[in-house]
Order: C-alpha cells, then structure tokens, then sequence
C-alpha cells in the first residue's frame, strides 16, 4: 500500500509538470538562446544577434577594406545608422572625399550600432576593428551612455553567465519562463522613477571610453575625430545630463589634443534637423546627416596626402 501511494505521488508529480512544461511552451524559447534572458535588452528587443562580448550586434556588418584605401571608420550608435546605405553620413562623408581627392581611394566603415554605449565602442573597436589599420575614426557616443540601466547595473558589468541551474534546466520550458520573470521582475524594479537613478556609462567611465579609445587610435597610428553627441532641446528632462556628457567629449578632445567636432549647439535649436522633432529629439534627417558628413570632411580633408 505504502508503495502504492509513493508511485501515485510520483507520478502525480511527473503529470504536474509535464502539465507545466506543455504549459509554457508558448513563452519560452525552443534553445534557450541567452539573448532570450540577457539583462541589456532594449525596449524589450535585442538589436541585433546577441553578441557575448558586446551584447549585440548587426548581422553581417564587416568592414571590407582594401589595403590601398584611405579607411575611415565611424563608430557611433544609430545616429549613423537610421537610413541605411548612402543616406547615412558615413557613406555621404565617402562621397565628400572620392570627389574632393579624385586620385585617391576612399572607404568609410559605417560603425555605428544602434544602442551601443561607449563601452560597447571601446570594445567594438579594440576587439575587432582595429586590426584593419584604420587611418581616422570618428567617436560619436553619448544618449546610450546617460540612458537608465535597466536591471541597476552599468554596462562594464553586463555579462550573461551560464549558472549551474541554466545548465541543468535551461532544457525546461517552465525554467525559461521563470528567468523571464525574474528579468520582468528587476526591470520593474529597477525601473521605478522613484529609484536611484543609475546610468548605463557612468560619467567617470564614460571619460575613460573617450580616452581609451583615443589611446587604441593613437597606438595604432590612427587619428581620432570626436563628435559631441546632437540634439534638440525642448527642454526635455535629460538635457543637462546630456549636456554634462558633451562637456566631457569636449574635455577628452582638449586634453588628449585630438579633433573635436562640436555638433551640439549648432543642432540644438534647429528642429528641421530631426526626423520627428515632436517627438524624437536625438535622431537626425538626412539634411542634418550631409551637414555632419560636411563637417568631418573638413576636420580630415587637411590630414589626406
């Protein structure tokens, strides 16, 4: 009889969760993927593939130089990035250069990813676009940077890490759904205006960005061009943090002696410059693009031999 019981609690047990299983089957996801659970999403989406060393990437984006070309590499976040093709400033600045230096060859890598912070930049190029021997790279960084850290913790400290518990269950249906929870969990948490405010780059660290990357560039022969980061101000909640971060791209230029482009305060009273100005006061028009790729244009134009 004893026996009995235990063998109905077992399996009465086995047919709950399989009921589970069966259950969250529609919530979780068929391989587990760690995207699925990664704490840097944005706007409940990665942007991207899921990267383990830079959180996420564009798919199929390389840069293909050739030994021979003047390479220039853009590295920035979606403001080089919300056209696509030639209506990007990376690939106008192309232009600029292949008319105004006919014999030479020109090709400018659009680096820009939407989302990425200065410490996603940093990576990005010390880990892989540097190797190409880049002659300019241009930094434009800094709305991603002051952007709220979803689950409390700044961007040098996202990592995804395989717990014991991922590895004996991240099979389970029901498993998966629970971590999402967890995440939905911390995000609201963490989430809460009434929360200490944290950033995803800290202002020291967003410095320490700039440096480092100029630093790479200069050990590689390269030369930097920072950009301060464009905006419309409407008086939105975020313009003096965003105003601070600008101030310390201007800082970075001045004492590492590098070329700065001051975008900012031509573009912060000029709405025609915006893609929805109502609404979306850090993402340019194409007209606001052909004046950054103008401006670069002039900071390099001098440089070419």
């Amino acid at each position: 009889m004893k026996v009995k019981k235990i063998f109905i609690i077992i399996l009465s047990a086995a047919v709950f969760f399989y009921s589970l299983e069966v259950y969250c089957t529609k919530w979780s996801s068929s391989d587990n993927l760690p995207q699925e659970l990664f704490l840097m999403q944005i706007y409940d989406e990665v942007l991207g593939a899921y990267d383990q060393n830079l959180f996420w990437r564009l798919e199929g984006v390389y840069p293909q130089f050739e030994e021979e070309e003047y390479k220039i590499v853009c590295l920035s976040d979606s403001v080089s990035v919300m056209y696509g093709g030639h209506r990007e400033y990376p690939k106008m600045l192309e232009k600029l250069l292949i008319k105004g230096f006919p014999k030479k060859t020109f090709k400018v890598f659009n680096a820009g990813v939407p989302g990425y912070s200065s410490y996603q930049g940093y990576r990005y190029l010390k880990d892989e676009l540097m190797k190409y021997k880049p002659d300019f790279v241009s930094i434009n960084f800094g709305p991603n940077d002051h952007s709220k850290a979803l689950n409390g913790l700044e961007d040098k400290d996202q990592i995804w890490r395989r717990s014991y518990l991922d590895k004996c269950l991240g099979w389970s249906n029901f498993y998966q759904c629970y971590s999402k929870f967890l995440l939905k969990v911390k995000k609201r948490i963490y989430g809460n205006p009434k929360r200490l405010r944290r950033h995803r780059v800290s202002k020291d660290n967003f410095k320490d960005n700039l440096i480092n990357i100029v630093k790479i560039c200069r050990d590689n022969k390269s030369k930097a061009i920072l950009l301060t980061s464009p905006y419309l101000n409407r008086g939105q909640d975020w313009v003096e943090i965003h105003d601070d971060y600008n101030s310390i791209i201007r800082t970075v230029a001045s004492e590492c002696n590098v070329i700065l482009v001051d975008l900012a305060p031509f573009f912060s009273n000029k709405e025609h410059l915006f893609i929805d100005p109502k609404h979306d006061y850090v993402h340019i028009n194409l007209i606001g693009s052909e004046i950054i790729a103008k401006e670069l244009f002039n900071a390099v134009k001098n440089d070419i031999r």
